[in-house]
């Protein structure tokens, strides 16, 4: 039962999880009681019955009482149960055995206030039974310091109760049974996102034989999903299911590296690729200094840095080939730049920052525009880890920090920076005109072919006072309105729990009378400007490309290399 609450903070630390669940799963972990706690007199002990709720879930708890009055037991939750007015609350369990009467769910304080509560009518059995509840709290409790109370007279029990698949959720995303919770999914909504990368954390090739990956126990109902072992020391409960198989990490099912590109990966290109001719086969990670990928394969590239480090990695993809597209597949700033490091140190222990600060996340996006202009070679690129429970975590640091209270979800420093860059998209990158070496100023230009938009994306990296901007753009002559968003915070700062130090700043810039546009971005800033169809200028004839021009360049800045295509299939943050 111990193992009951930390399945539920498995799926807090690995995936948009469901705010309250409890799940008892049997799994190589050792079961106990722990965070379960009697009420009333009440006994809880672990049972595997001879007709267990199902295969997956064989192990019960089993309730039994030698008190009068009221019985029962709580569940303390993840750390906590939010509680929140007007939230319809809505739950269920598994029963067998002697208990036949009302049962009540309550959700109450740790001082004994109770704020929402639902009767069940249960009938004693000898076959499981599953029972729904609905409540809807009429105030909002002040913390997550909250219990889940199951209780019932002790005179309705004969003998003894058992009690399997028990669980709680509020609202959740588009109101989806078994769903996610609201606000994690519209912090990730917020980023628009173009595609989705799970799971993460070597959760594909699983821990050790027998543990690997069965993709047919992670769906269908949640009472025949065991769960199983994973890599990084804690159970999975399969609570959200998984629908595809990502290949490509045989190598880390144990000793497989020295022989898997000699005939591993060779054996499941040819295999996958013969059935299914369109799919895109993504190799295990990928040194983009090092080999390409065989066949047409493309490559999962992971860079966790230092700001110095990822900020000198604007050009980092300019020579690479474009015959093998690179998914950025996990990227973050994890250190602080601190003496003379040229990179993260990597041993146990090794020092890590807490949360996302904003320097090291405006250098993420120098490396993003980077990828950017070369977006023929990309697949996509994604933050990696995405969630971050407050209480316990496996990794630091992540993209949203949460805990069971709503009101401290944390959206990081990186977190804007990506929603600025790609609630912007560019789908064809255009000609720049450059004449300088890059930075502090590091920028890329495009059009989006929906809207008829020119677009530049910019980040001030490490300038020792505000820049002078002059752009023009082919094309686009006096009087044109381009739009200019940056953001800016604080060098050092990272977000507070619950709170935010990211400045968002907007403001509208009028071409000059030899059609530039003149404007000044801080140090340390992540900026977009965009100017909108109707600017376009002459000969921007978006029926017909042949008529189509792009920018030629910025003012004054010497040629650099065209990119197109960022925003082909697939692509996005």
């Amino acid at each position: 039962m111990g193992a009951a609450t930390r399945l539920l903070e498995t799926v807090r630390r690995t995936k948009p999880q469901p705010s309250v669940q409890v799940l008892i799963l049997p799994q190589i972990y050792p079961r106990t009681t722990a965070y379960w706690n009697p009420l009333g007199g009440a006994s809880l002990a672990l049972k595997n019955l001879s007709t267990p709720l199902s295969a997956a879930l064989p192990t019960s708890m089993q309730v039994t009482t030698n008190g009068t009055g009221t019985t029962g037991f709580s569940n303390v939750g993840f750390w906590g149960f939010p509680v929140v007015a007007g939230w319809e609350y809505k739950g269920s369990f598994y029963v067998e055995g002697g208990l036949n009467g009302n049962l009540t769910v309550c959700l109450t304080s740790n001082d004994n206030v109770a704020y929402a509560e639902a009767s069940v009518e249960v009938s004693s059995s000898s076959s499981w039974t599953q029972y729904n509840y609905t409540f809807s709290p009429t105030v909002s409790a002040p913390n997550s310091n909250n219990t889940l109370n199951f209780t019932f007279a002790a005179s309705d029990l004969t003998g003894a109760v058992n009690f399997n698949l028990l669980s709680l959720f509020p609202p959740t995303y588009n109101n989806r049974p078994n769903g996610l919770r609201v606000d994690l999914m519209e912090a990730m909504g917020g980023l628009k996102p173009s595609f989705f990368r799970a799971p993460g954390g070597n959760n594909v090739e699983g821990l050790r034989e027998p543990y690997w990956w069965n993709w047919t126990q992670t769906v269908g109902p949640v009472v025949d999903r065991p769960g199983f072992p994973g890599t990084w020391g804690y159970e999975n409960t399969d609570g959200l299911g998984k629908l595809t198989i990502p290949s490509g990490n045989e190598d880390s099912l144990g000793g497989g590296g020295p022989t898997y590109a000699a005939y591993r990966f060779p054996a499941f290109y040819k295999a996958i690729s013969a059935k299914y001719p369109d799919i895109t086969i993504i190799t295990s990670y990928y040194d983009v200094d090092g080999a390409t990928p065989p066949y047409n394969a493309s490559g999962d590239f992971h860079e966790y840095a230092i700001p110095r480090q990822m900020s000198n990695q604007f050009t980092y993809f300019d020579n690479y080939t474009s015959a093998h597209p690179i998914l950025i597949g996990e990227y973050a700033i994890i250190e602080y730049d601190t003496g003379n490091k040229t990179g993260p140190e990597w041993y146990s222990g090794a020092p890590r920052a807490y949360f996302p600060f904003w320097y090291g996340s405006v250098s993420e996006a120098v490396f993003l525009l980077g990828a950017e202009r070369n977006s023929d070679k990309m697949i996509g690129a994604a933050y990696a880890p995405g969630f971050q429970n407050l209480n316990k975590w496996e990794w630091i640091p992540d993209l949203i920090e949460f805990d069971a209270y709503p009101g401290h979800t944390t959206l990081s420093t990186s977190w804007h920076v990506i929603q600025l860059l790609s609630g912007t998209r560019i789908s064809e990158n255009l000609p720049i005109t450059y004449d300088g070496v890059w930075g502090p100023a590091f920028f890329v230009a495009g059009r989006n072919a929906v809207t008829g938009s020119h677009i530049a994306k910019i980040a001030v990296y490490n300038a020792t006072a505000p820049m002078d901007f002059d752009m023009s753009f082919d094309g686009v002559g006096p009087g044109a309105v381009a739009n200019l968003t940056y953001i800016v915070a604080p060098m050092n700062a990272s977000n507070p729990i619950g709170g935010n130090v990211v400045e968002t700043h907007t403001s509208m810039v009028r071409a000059m009378h030899n059609g530039s546009f003149i404007f000044e971005l801080p140090e340390y800033s992540v900026a977009v400007l965009e100017i909108g169809a109707a600017y376009a200028g002459p000969g921007h004839n978006y029926g017909n490309p042949n008529y189509r021009r792009g920018w030629k360049g910025f003012k004054s800045w010497g040629k650099k290399n065209s990119h197109e295509g960022w925003g082909g299939n697939g692509v996005g943050w």
